[in-house]
């Protein structure tokens, strides 16, 4: 009789603890997806398809304004000496008779 209720006991501990460990598998389980889609939209913010455009505020300025606008104004006042190719003279073969 008592062998038979140690085993009875030692069942229910075992089906206690068996319970348990699924539930903690179910949670682990959960707690990977959860990590996993984490991963996934981090990934996607950092190099999936976006635009390189900016909205301009208003009242804000680009910096590259100001740099490229008297770039552009210096470019107009510089004049270059026009230069010309000497003209080559083409060489004249020979006619054997």
């Amino acid at each position: 009789m008592q062998f038979l209720d140690s085993k009875e006991l030692r069942i229910k501990e075992l089906e206690n603890e068996n319970r348990k460990l699924q539930e903690k598998v179910t949670m682990l389980e959960h707690d990977v997806e959860l990590l996993t889609q984490a991963v996934l939209h981090a990934s996607k913010q950092r190099f999936g398809a976006s635009s390189e455009k900016t909205p301009q505020i208003e009242g804000q300025y680009s910096f590259l304004d100001e740099i490229i606008d008297p770039i552009i104004d210096e470019a107009k006042v510089i004049n270059i000496k026009e230069h010309k190719r000497p003209v080559r003279k083409k060489r004249r073969q020979r006619k054997i008779d």
